[in-house]
């Protein structure tokens, strides 16, 4: 009952404190996720009604999470879960807005793999002493600047384009979703059965083959039926 009410009061996402375990990834996932979805229509109501772009509060958005982190805040909706939510969520609209800017495709792809060549730099000269901080150079430098190279890449556009990528793409989301609930079931029949078992690499690629089988089978038989339903009840 404890966990319930946990979970509804969406403590995994830093609303209250967490004690317990949680859905590994996907519990922080959506109810951080959603807390951002929220503030980010806030955002954007408040903005208009107030004739003024909403970009600055994205910016207030992204230093609220590093504030929380930097000072080690931790309240309801500003604690270490909430914080990590913040940070990326507002830091990827950020970023969307200079790639949707009048600067070239080409200029922002230099900069980007001038940014990734330095940190490589940066790394094989010293990494203990230049990368004290190796989760914000990831998150700030790292990610975005693989992420903006394979966005104006031509060929690497034209190779994520095929539709083979798209569909593994959209059940990799399955597998992040359902990877950790089929774990908890193996340790409750593991325990059931009073097994000890073995684990090796040869057993993580066969649990990888399940939970890929499992989560094909989500995405065609749960997924794409309640879309379709959903898409036709609003067209309505």
């Amino acid at each position: 009952m404890e966990s319930f009410c946990k979970f509804a009061l969406n403590s995994f996402g830093g609303v209250v404190s967490n004690i317990g375990i949680a859905a590994n990834n996907p519990t922080w996932y959506l109810c951080v996720l959603l807390i951002c979805y929220i503030l980010y229509w806030l955002m954007i109501w408040f903005a208009e009604k107030q004739k003024i772009t909403p970009f600055y509060f994205f910016v207030l958005g992204m230093f609220i999470g590093i504030g929380i982190g930097s000072f080690g805040i931790n309240l309801p909706f500003f604690n270490g879960s909430t914080a990590r939510g913040y940070i990326g969520f507002f830091w990827g609209i950020i970023l969307n807005y200079f790639l949707s800017s009048e600067l070239s495709k080409s200029k922002i792809k230099a900069l980007s793999f001038f940014v990734l060549s330095l940190c490589i730099a940066a790394w094989l000269i010293d990494a203990d002493e230049l990368y004290d901080n190796f989760s914000m150079i990831l998150v700030y430098l790292i990610y975005p600047s693989i992420i903006i190279m394979m966005l104006t890449s031509k060929i690497l556009n034209w190779l994520f384009n095929r539709k083979i990528f798209g569909i593994l793409g959209r059940i990799s989301y399955e597998m992040y979703l359902w990877h950790s609930p089929i774990m908890a079931i193996f340790a409750v029949l593991i325990y059931l059965i009073n097994y000890h078992p073995n684990y090796t690499y040869c057993s993580m690629i066969l649990f990888t083959v399940l939970v890929f089988i499992v989560s094909v089978w989500m995405y065609y038989r749960i997924e794409i039926p309640i879309t379709k339903w959903i898409n036709k009840e609003v067209s309505r």
